[in-house]
């Protein structure tokens, strides 16, 4: 969600995930994801922070981190 474009509320994280990971009181899946599956979504987020590091410019970084303010 933080390399995302969009803010929380537009966020949608790749199947097989959905947005109750993002809720208050996190509830275990059942069954639990599989060790594929994880590593697949870290391949998912290596490939989308590689997009963000080259998209950066001097000006971007320079700008305020948005707050992380309670949901």
């Amino acid at each position: 969600m933080y390399l995302s474009a969009e803010g929380e509320p537009q966020f949608h994280p790749p199947a097989p995930f959905d947005r109750s990971e993002l809720e208050d009181e996190v509830v275990v899946p059942e069954p639990g994801y599989s060790k594929e599956v994880l590593l697949g979504y870290l391949e998912h987020c290596r490939k989308k922070l590689d997009i963000v590091m080259a998209g950066m410019a001097e000006a971007w970084i320079a700008e305020p981190v948005p707050s992380l303010i309670a949901r």
